[in-house]
């Protein structure tokens, strides 16, 4: 098992929590993330077993919580594996968080 290493970030979005529930729920599935859960109310996890650049697996927890009537504060934390060379140039880490950005567009 190799060395893991988790990055956090955190951004605030207009619309509410269960909006954003389905927003995230959708644009995991559709980055190719696996095993997708809702593990409580405002909390999803999953895992990305692909190649994507030189990550090969890595795993999100999304949690979402409101910030005042319209706002949703959505917390973000991408693990993956640093024990190679290439971890040195960019957070495996960010680049999950990243794809997962990506799918929201």
């Amino acid at each position: 098992m190799g060395v893991r290493k988790s990055v956090e970030e955190s951004l605030v979005v207009d619309g509410s929590c269960d909006e954003w529930l389905a927003k995230s729920r959708q644009a995991l599935e559709t980055q190719g993330f696996k095993k997708v859960t809702v593990e409580s109310q405002g909390q999803l996890s999953a895992d990305l077993k692909q190649k994507l650049g030189t990550v090969w697996w890595g795993s999100l927890t999304v949690t979402l919580t409101p910030e005042g009537p319209s706002r949703t504060r959505m917390s973000l934390k991408g693990t993956a594996n640093v024990d190679n060379i290439f971890a040195v140039f960019q957070s495996p880490g960010q680049k999950v968080i990243d794809r997962f950005k990506a799918g929201l567009r």
